[in-house]
């Protein structure tokens, strides 16, 4: 019987093509999210290296006091030796200019930075952020803790970077 089709491979057919659509809209499904979730680690990364990229790095000169002077920026005091210790001054004097911070640091993302003492914020409060909204789909937010001295008394803040994609 030349030219005929059984039933049972009709059913197997459609069977068949079923089982591939639901494995293609289950793994279309997915690849958005994938997605987000590699941006969202890149940026991740980003955060850490500039906040280790400010923390652990005095500048250039080491002893810059404005955004004028310093060809580089980075907060660590550099009177001390020591990781995660900031230096006050440069702290709040970072970004007096939202523009100036980004074109010194060579930052290509949308980013905000604060620093807060832990115990008493009118101790230190520094924020750098735009001076608009800020809406897309990726975003992370990196927490950290500082040393600094305030009137040869050691204290620690939480430094905050938040960055977006671009």
């Amino acid at each position: 019987m030349k030219g005929q089709i059984d039933l049972e491979f009709m059913v197997s057919l459609v069977v068949f093509i079923m089982a591939v659509a639901y494995i293609h809209v289950s793994l279309s499904s997915m690849i958005p999210e994938h997605s987000r979730m590699i941006k969202r680690e890149n940026l991740y990364a980003k955060a850490y290296a500039l906040s280790q990229f400010l923390i652990n790095d005095p500048g250039n000169p080491a002893n810059w006091t404005t955004l004028e002077t310093a060809k580089r920026i980075g907060l660590m005091d550099e009177r001390y030796n020591k990781t995660n210790l900031i230096s006050m001054t440069k702290a709040t004097n970072f970004c007096k200019s939202y523009e100036t911070f980004l074109r010194k640091t060579g930052i290509n993302n949308t980013v905000k930075i604060s620093i807060i003492d832990l115990e008493n914020v009118s101790k230190l409060t520094s924020l750098c952020s735009p001076n608009y909204n800020i809406s897309t789909p990726v975003e992370v937010t990196l927490r950290r803790i500082v040393a600094y001295e305030y009137d040869g008394e050691l204290r620690y803040a939480e430094f905050t970077v938040t960055l977006w994609e671009r």
